[in-house]
């Protein structure tokens, strides 16, 4: 996972991190982003990208969709990212 913070500048890497680990960072990602900090995240986990409420998919380079989540509960936007990848 990679993420950018816009005000203050901050760039925060992340690699490999255990579950809950993980999912703390998510919980304080999530609470500055309804705070009104805007986050740009980068992430292969789709779990991970669940917790977003904008996709924007590129995939082999290519854009493949840019999708607002911003309205649906945490499964239903990680079943939409499931879809959009055609994994289900």
């Amino acid at each position: 996972m990679i993420f950018f913070f816009y005000t203050p500048n901050l760039y925060l890497r992340t690699a490999a991190l255990d579950k809950a680990t993980a999912e703390e960072i998510m919980d304080l990602l999530s609470i500055l982003n309804k705070n009104g900090q805007t986050i740009l995240m980068v992430t292969h986990s789709e779990r991970i990208a669940a917790y977003g409420t904008r996709l924007v998919m590129i995939e082999e380079g290519c854009f493949k969709c840019d999708m607002d989540l911003s309205t649906m509960n945490e499964e239903e936007r990680l079943a939409s990212i499931q879809k959009v990848r055609g994994e289900k």
